[in-house]
């Protein structure tokens, strides 16, 4: 894994943690519903999915990372599923959305080229348990590997 990906995920987990000091746990990956849950509220479920990768320019890479986070957490009242999923929503978005370039907070770098919400989830999980979900998608350039930058990428280019 790229030291640019980890530093998101990274710094994403920071800002997350930030939304509610009060998690009761965060779950990377396997935490799903039907996982290794546990039913501790409220908790945080983060999956980094499928990346996508072009490249941009000759041996530069631009690569998008979504990166899925739902929270969970127990109701006093059923019938507010909306109006507190809304709130917690609200502050997810406050919370991860600090600036344009997802600077780090360690080191003041700018990690992307842009970034934003994709999609937005409030659901009824259990009785009276409700999930606020959203995905994150973060685009940012990395050096390509697969070939010098000095040598034609392919054969035919060369006389």
């Amino acid at each position: 894994m790229s030291d640019k990906r980890e530093a998101i995920v990274k710094e994403f987990l920071r800002r997350l943690k930030s939304v509610n000091p009060g998690y009761k746990a965060i779950y990377e990956g396997d935490g799903g519903i039907w996982g290794n849950w546990g039913h501790l509220t409220p908790a945080a479920h983060v999956y980094e999915l499928p990346t996508e990768e072009r490249i941009a320019t000759r041996g530069m890479y631009e690569i998008r990372l979504p990166i899925q986070v739902l929270i969970i957490v127990k109701l006093s009242d059923k019938s507010k599923l909306y109006t507190v999923g809304r709130r917690k929503l609200l502050a997810l978005s406050t919370g991860i959305e600090q600036d344009e370039r997802f600077k780090s907070f360690d080191t003041n770098k700018e990690l992307v080229v842009t970034y934003w919400r994709s999609n937005t989830e409030l659901t009824d999980i259990l009785d009276g348990v409700i999930g606020i979900g959203a995905i994150y998608q973060f685009v940012y350039a990395e050096k390509a590997k697969g070939y010098e930058q000095g040598r034609p990428m392919h054969p035919s280019n060369t006389l």
